[in-house]
């Protein structure tokens, strides 16, 4: 991938100051999961930052060793999953997290290896509701559903790297779905598709990490950190702006 604005912006801005940390990172944040909680083990309380106070619970299906553990995020700390123990964050359905357009999806992100794993999943595969942002085989996509057909969106390009942290995102404006790594657009398709939030008449809850359905399906495999969600769909500039918030002074 060629060298984009928010790489050459990491790399110029490696002794700027951090953003207060009280400073809301947009105006119309919805939800913004940290990630930097000292881990210690299962079922431990991941806060959001968000005016909604969407807090999430650890999880994980095997308890020992424990295979989650904190490390060096690109701001403070991230969570680094490991697949074969299928962790994830879970967060409850709430109706803040029922995203309409305009909305953004984003994330930092470092995998560990090729392969198809959840980054933010509220759908589950058989079913045409909820949206999702996961890492391909080859590249990054995401899907959503509005009850009656489902839409899907895969990258042009093979990002992100593994051993590379990538600010991925996904934002739908009404008209347009766009797939973004480290503020470049590597995708877009148009769809006026509004995605609805219920599986047999239940609301669906939204985890971090890893599927809704069969935890070894697509369980994550690295680093995640920085997760948020915005009321708007936002540009390459925006985005670019918003990885800035999102990272250390000292990160590159």
């Amino acid at each position: 991938m060629k060298n984009t604005p928010l790489l050459a912006l990491l790399a110029a801005s490696a002794l700027a100051p951090c953003l207060a940390a009280a400073e809301p990172v947009h105006p119309k944040l919805v939800a913004h999961w940290s990630l930097d909680e000292k881990v210690d083990g299962p079922d431990l309380e991941i806060k959001d930052r968000g005016p909604h106070q969407l807090h999430g619970t650890l999880r994980n299906t095997k308890n020992a060793p424990f295979p989650v553990k904190s490390v060096k995020g690109m701001k403070g700390n991230g969570i680094e999953f490991e697949k074969e123990h299928q962790a994830w964050i879970e967060v409850k359905p709430d109706g803040a997290l029922d995203l309409a357009p305009p909305f953004t999806i984003a994330a930092w992100v470092n995998p560990a290896e090729p392969g198809v794993m959840e980054v933010v999943s509220r759908k589950w595969d058989a079913d045409k509701n909820g949206v999702r942002m996961r890492i391909e085989s080859r590249g990054m996509g995401c899907g959503m559903g509005d009850g009656n057909e489902e839409f899907h969106l895969y990258s042009k390009d093979a990002v992100p790297l593994p051993g590379q942290w990538a600010f991925i995102s996904v934002t739908h404006d009404g008209r347009q779905v766009r797939l973004w790594a480290n503020g470049e657009e590597i995708g877009a398709k148009a769809t006026s598709l509004a995605p609805t939030y219920a599986c047999e008449g239940k609301p669906i809850a939204l985890l971090l990490a890893n599927y809704l359905g069969r935890k070894d399906a697509y369980p994550f495999h690295g680093v995640l950190d920085e997760v948020v969600l915005i009321g708007d769909a936002l540009n390459g500039p925006e985005l670019t702006n918003l990885a800035m918030k999102l990272k250390d002074g000292m990160r590159r």
